[in-house]
């Protein structure tokens, strides 16, 4: 097993084609650490990570959706962002602001 002091984020992954999550745990140099097997519920997932050393309330976490991602740093509010058409991610807030600009009503 790694020295998990040199992961410096984990990220949990649903696959879009199988609609399975995995994990994988990431170093301070961007590479993998180590990677899951599929899971089929994103509970199970998250509790072999745990197994493996993962620590929700110490560590950053990333949750990769088809339609958005959230991330959490320890000490500070989740962040989450929307998946646009092309893949990349508009913070949550900058759609707020979009939708407000071009007149939309908030559905929430």
């Amino acid at each position: 097993m790694t020295d998990n002091a040199s992961i410096v984020q984990w990220q949990f992954i649903r696959d879009r084609v199988h609609d399975t999550w995995s994990w994988r745990s990431m170093r301070m140099d961007g590479t993998t650490d180590r990677m899951s097997a599929s899971f089929t519920e994103f509970g199970k997932t998250v509790s072999d990570a745990v197994r493996n050393g993962f620590n929700p309330s110490g560590q950053h976490w990333v949750i990769a959706d088809r339609e958005w991602a959230t991330h959490f740093e320890p000490g500070a509010d989740p962040v989450t962002m929307r998946r646009d058409a092309d893949g990349s991610l508009t913070p949550r807030a900058a759609v707020s602001e979009a939708d407000k600009a071009g007149g939309a009503e908030d559905a929430t």
